[in-house]
């Protein structure tokens, strides 16, 4: 849940769809369920995800330009790390080392 956005909030938009520009936003209403922001799209004011019933979503929107780029950078990080993994447990690998890493992993809820 992202906080709670009042009418005049600065945010930045990235657009998932070709037809729409990412930039940087003015949320001009706020209602009960939906923020309208100054590009003519509304975000759900849960997550800040641009999404009507029945399609799928053109956009998200963050605190700033700095935010989306650190949410890219870790999931860029996260599926190169995915990547290296290898089929069977390395050589030399212990339960205990599994342990531990599904101990570190498992602290944080899954998406």
């Amino acid at each position: 849940m992202k906080r709670k956005l009042t009418v005049g909030d600065q945010l930045y938009f990235f657009s998932s769809v070709s037809y729409l520009t990412s930039c940087d936003v003015t949320v001009v209403k706020v209602g009960h369920k939906w923020a309208t922001l100054s590009n003519g799209q509304r975000i759900e004011l849960g997550e800040w995800v641009d999404k009507d019933v029945g399609y799928p979503p053109v956009g998200r929107c963050y605190e700033n330009i700095k935010e989306y780029q650190d949410e890219v950078s870790l999931r860029t990080a996260w599926d190169t790390f995915r990547g290296t993994l290898p089929w069977c447990p390395p050589k030399g690998m212990t339960l205990a080392d599994i342990t531990s890493i599904k101990e570190i992993i498992g602290k944080y809820p899954k998406s």
